[in-house]
């Protein structure tokens, strides 16, 4: 179920809210736009299962690694849910994270390349996240960006069932696939 905010956006009927609430349809508020997706594809889903199946084994116990419903809130009452969110578990509460998480991904579709690539890209960087994946399940290839003086420099990139050993936000060795 997707977190509510504590009162909606300026510009967002609460209505609206409220119903996506009750019908138990995930939603984003991005910049004051709610955004709702349709459900992903096999592709995307067996690439996001084998990086946070990855991700979850090889985090320290100090850091939890969470799927596409957790909340980043970057600026109450706007959030995002990347496809994985790497943060501190100390920064995690029922609601989600209002402190920027050391890494998201984000998988790339049809219907979500150009707000990750674009809109989220500068929120992630406005909000200081250290890391951000980006994973194209079509080509496929993972993008791993690290945030340098404000802006995302591209510090590694796979494809097909090439390995990565990414040090940051710890030790992990990445593959797209088995």
């Amino acid at each position: 179920m997707t977190a509510a905010p504590q009162e909606a956006p300026a510009s967002v009927h609460p209505g609206l809210l409220a119903y996506l609430e009750e019908q138990d349809i995930p939603y984003e508020v991005l910049d004051g736009c709610v955004v709702v997706s349709p459900p992903c594809t096999f592709r995307h889903e067996d690439v996001a299962s084998e990086l946070y199946a990855r991700l979850r084994l090889a985090a320290p116990d100090d850091l939890a690694v969470l799927g596409a419903n957790f909340g980043f809130w970057y600026d109450d009452p706007y959030y995002v849910m990347p496809d994985i969110t790497v943060a501190r578990r100390s920064d995690c509460e029922d609601r989600g994270t209002f402190v920027a998480p050391l890494l998201v991904v984000e998988v790339l579709s049809p219907t979500t390349r150009r707000r990750d690539l674009v809109g989220k890209w500068n929120v992630y960087a406005e909000a200081g996240v250290p890391s951000y994946w980006l994973v194209d399940p079509v080509e496929p290839s993972l993008t791993v960006l690290a945030l340098r003086d404000g802006i995302y420099v591209e510090s590694g990139r796979i494809s097909r069932s090439e390995e990565l050993v990414v040090a940051e936000p710890f030790p992990v060795t990445v593959r797209l696939q088995r």
